[in-house]
Order: structure tokens, then C-alpha cells, then sequence
């Protein structure tokens, strides 16, 4: 797609690096030209130590070009192959680093238009955001302890997401497809937007179904309480989503844990539309797949406990609904986090 050359700066005693894209290519392909300038005008509004320095940028001869600041060095995947597994700290360095590039670089360029798509697990921080009744507002510690997510991105450029492919991370970067491509989207007050139908068509250009729903709030309580039951089942006994279904203990407990989820759904006033006996009927079509909360504990990865059952159990206690097999699930597999994080 394009080169980068090393030059003399003109007037300064130093090296710049100078990036190109193939006038052929961009003629080819407007979208390649129009996101090279928008790379550009980016980057020259960010001054930060952790994201590189751009100088100036434009056309020569319709060879479009950026001058940037020359670092010289190795990529993170020549770091990682000539080292192996990072330390925990290093590890933190860098992510930190990323981090605050990424705060600055979101903080310059933040259109008013943009709109930022949640695709996780659980109950998400804007849950309670455009909500439009009695629990508008609602501040749950286990999403948002400290407010600065909500701080950092408003209400109005929230799209939810629920994510429904089923894949497994074998090590960082390498993902492996199992099945699944419906990435159901939705305003959060069910507003019908122009950028939902553009969202859903460009997932639809890439092979994937995105339907637009006016309540993203039951799609997402469909796939939680499966998750509620499940996952922390799944952690607590290493078994895959098949065992834990047909378990003569593990079925009951998860199909209490289930009911105990409609039940927070109901007085949220969400009215999931499919039964328990569907749900699980689903579950175990799957087969024997791996939980994606048992796989971050056996990569010893963090895991959505909060998000998936920490979340439910303070909303329960919100909203006082009584939730005794979850609780003592979750006060089980949250040791068992707290523990392995100790050791």
C-alpha cells in the first residue's frame, strides 16, 4: 500500500522519515487516499512522547506523502519475537504507554460525529445512560468506578453492540474462528439513526450480519444470563459449556442462576423473549466450547467478572431482587481471581 524512505531534512542537521502511497493505488481506490489524509491531519494536531512527531504533510506530483519523525528501533513483533513472553511490568509499560497515546490522540481528534461502538461482555457502563425512566443514571461501582469512562465518552456517541461469533485466542493476535456473525447494533433511547443503517451496511460489505434493534438492551440481557450462569461455572470446575448443561449438579445451579438473571431483566423492565429451556437448549448445541472467561483464566488473563456477574448481583441488590445462587457463585469465583492474582 505504501513505502517509507528515510531523507535529509532541509535546514536541520537531522534525519525524517517520509511516507508514500502509490498514486496508483489512491486513484484506484478513493477510500485509500482519504484515510492517508486522515491519518495525516491526525497526527499533526497530537504533540505526545509516546506517538510519533508528523512535520508536514500533502501531494507532489499527485504523489501523496507524510514527513515524520524518524525512530529508530524494532516493532513491538521483533520485541516480542527476540524476547519471548514479557514481564508483567514491561508489559504494563507498554499498555500504559499505548494508553496515554491513545487519551491524547481521542482527546485532539474527537469529531462530533464520532461514534464509539461498545462490543463486550455483560452489562456495559452506559447501561443506564438514555434509558428514559426510573433508572436513567443509575451508577453500578462494578462498571464505572471512578465515572471516568462516562467522563470520557458521551452518552450520544454510544452505539451498543452485542457480540455473537464464538472464537478462542490461542496466544496474542492469533484468533481462531468456531462460528457466529451477528454483531447486533442499537441506538441506546432505540432511535432509527443514519449511522446505525451505515454501520450495519459496511458490516454487511464485510461478510458479517449486524440487524439494528430498537431495544439493544434485550439482546444484551439474551446473551447474559447464559454468560451469568456459565462462565463462572466454567472457571470453578473447568468444564466446557456441554458439561456444565448436562452436569446432574452443574445444570440445576446454572438453571438457577439463569432464573434469578430474568428475574433482575424483568425489574430492569427488560421481558427477555425466549424461555430458560431454550436458552439452555441453545447453550448446548454449542458443545464442548471453552467459555471465554475460563480461557483469560487458563492464559492467566483478567477476567469479566464484574461485567458478567458482579454487575447483575449489585443491580439485583438495586433493585431488590434476591439473588442467592448467583451470589455465592460469584463470591466463589471472585476469590478464586483474587487468589491467583496474589500467588
Amino acid at each position: 500500500m505504501g513505502t517509507v524512505w528515510i531523507a535529509d531534512s532541509r535546514g536541520h542537521s537531522k534525519q525524517v522519515a517520509v511516507k508514500f502511497i502509490s498514486s496508483r493505488l489512491s486513484k484506484e481506490d478513493p477510500s485509500v487516499l482519504a484515510r492517508f489524509r486522515r491519518e495525516a491531519d491526525a497526527l499533526t494536531r497530537v504533540r505526545h512522547p509516546h506517538i510519533v512527531h508528523v512535520y508536514a504533510h500533502g501531494e507532489d506530483e499527485e504523489l501523496p506523502y507524510i514527513v515524520m519523525e524518524l525512530l529508530r528501533g524494532q516493532t513491538l513483533a521483533h520485541h516480542l519475537e527476540r524476547k519471548g513472553t514479557l514481564s508483567i511490568a514491561e508489559t504494563s509499560t507498554i499498555v500504559m504507554q499505548i494508553a496515554q497515546a491513545l487519551e491524547e490522540a481521542h482527546r485532539h481528534n474527537k469529531r462530533p460525529d464520532t461514534a464509539v461502538v461498545s462490543a463486550q461482555n455483560g452489562l456495559p457502563w452506559w447501561y443506564f445512560q438514555r434509558i428514559q425512566g426510573p433508572l436513567e443514571g443509575t451508577k453500578l461501582a462494578s462498571l464505572d468506578p471512578d465515572g471516568s469512562i462516562t467522563a470520557a465518552i458521551a452518552p450520544e456517541r454510544v452505539i451498543g453492540c452485542v457480540i455473537y461469533p464464538s472464537a478462542t485466542i490461542s496466544e496474542p493476535g492469533v484468533v481462531h474462528y468456531l462460528g457466529g456473525d451477528r454483531f447486533a447494533i442499537g441506538e441506546l433511547d432505540g432511535a432509527k439513526t443514519e449511522r446505525c443503517q451505515r454501520l450495519a451496511a459496511a458490516m454487511k460489505e464485510a461478510g458479517l450480519r449486524s440487524p439494528i434493534r430498537s431495544d439493544i438492551r434485550t439482546d444484551l440481557w439474551l446473551k447474559l444470563v447464559g454468560n451469568l450462569a456459565f462462565n463462572p461455572i466454567s472457571i470453578l470446575t473447568r468444564a466446557s459449556l456441554y458439561d456444565i448443561i448436562t452436569g446432574p449438579l452443574t445444570g440445576p445451579l446454572s438453571r438457577l442462576m439463569m432464573e434469578e438473571g430474568y428475574a433482575v431483566a424483568e425489574a430492569a423492565g427488560v421481558t427477555i423473549p425466549i424461555s430458560i429451556d431454550k436458552r439452555m437448549a441453545g447453550a448446548k448445541k454449542i458443545g464442548h466450547h471453552t467459555t471465554s472467561m475460563l480461557q483469560d483464566l487458563e492464559a492467566g488473563r483478567p477476567m469479566e467478572l464484574e461485567s458478567i456477574i458482579g454487575a447483575v448481583v449489585e443491580l439485583g441488590d438495586e433493585l431488590g431482587v434476591p439473588m442467592p445462587h448467583t451470589r455465592a457463585v460469584y463470591a466463589c469465583a471472585n476469590l478464586l481471581a483474587e487468589t491467583l492474582s496474589v500467588n
